[in-house]
């Protein structure tokens, strides 16, 4: 499963993503690959994923970090390619 980074809705707040999550990046199939990064406290993030029509929901804790574990798909087909952020993706620390 590769992955692409896109943004799905434009607000004032943002993520930031450490740069081993990127456009590209190849996820462990059948397993349930941890997503982490940054925003303002309280922020809730969306991920949404092509392979399996999901969206799962993280809360930024009082130190602006956020953790979601998204399930993979299983082996054979075509390569999925889009998790889709919101609010918009802001940069990568």
């Amino acid at each position: 499963i590769t992955l692409l980074l896109a943004t799905a809705i434009t607000t004032q707040q943002s993520i930031l993503l450490p740069s081993v999550i990127s456009s590209k990046m190849v996820l462990q199939r059948n397993s349930k690959a941890p997503l982490w990064g940054w925003a303002m406290p309280g922020t809730r993030i969306s991920i949404a994923t092509s392979w399996n029509d999901k969206t799962i929901v993280a809360t930024a804790g009082e130190d602006g970090k956020f953790m979601a574990k998204v399930a993979t798909g299983k082996a054979g087909g075509r390569p999925s390619q889009i998790i889709r952020l919101s609010p918009k993706l802001g940069g990568v620390k």
